[in-house]
């Protein structure tokens, strides 16, 4: 059974509660049968048109369930490794991957639940061979990298689309600013 766990608070409320950022996200958690309660992130994998991948997930979810996770973890590496990833850092206990799929491929706003597979976040990250240690490297190398450029500067980092490389480009000062966007549709 989950329970959505909701906290959020009004800034300027009469109690005083102030509003504050939270490090880690947190979907739900369940209880288990001995009343222990477990914290569970829960990730939906979406099945692409079947017709132009050749694998129909309600034909062969409940037969191949270990089929279909194993050729999502192989078509979905990134996004998958950044849930396990994700889910290691915020000391969730469970991950939830929930398989849902178009009613109709033509229609984006009808969804349907095909099932769910739930397991350990340190699993998760062994099926995808995600060790927390590389994670920590990569993001040591990231920092490193940005501690060394000049500090006055704007910054983007890019990762290239299907290709294991991630690009740092020095942007204008002015890049990305709300003010000039909100300015601009004002006028137009």
């Amino acid at each position: 059974m989950f329970f959505p766990l909701f906290r959020r608070s009004r800034p300027g409320s009469r109690k005083g509660v102030e509003t504050e950022k939270k490090l880690k996200k947190l979907d739900t958690h369940e209880k288990n049968f001995s009343h222990q309660t477990k914290l569970v992130a829960v990730r939906a994998l979406t099945e692409y048109d079947p017709k132009l991948t050749g694998v129909d997930w309600r034909a062969k979810l409940e037969a191949q369930r270990g089929a279909v996770l194993a050729t999502e973890l192989k078509n979905n590496a990134p996004k998958l490794a950044r849930w396990a990833a994700s889910a290691l850092v915020s000391g969730v206990d469970l991950v939830k991957l929930g398989f849902v799929s178009r009613s109709h491929p033509r229609d984006a706003s009808q969804h349907s639940v095909l099932g769910a597979h739930t397991v350990k976040p340190r699993e998760l990250a062994a099926n995808i061979a995600l060790s927390p240690e590389s994670c920590w490297g990569i993001a040591h190398a990231v920092i490193d990298l940005a501690m060394r450029l000049p500090a006055d500067g704007k910054y983007l980092l890019v990762r290239e689309a299907g290709k294991p490389v991630v690009r740092l480009y020095g942007v204008p000062a002015d890049a990305f600013d709300e003010d000039e966007d909100e300015e601009d549709e004002d006028g137009a």
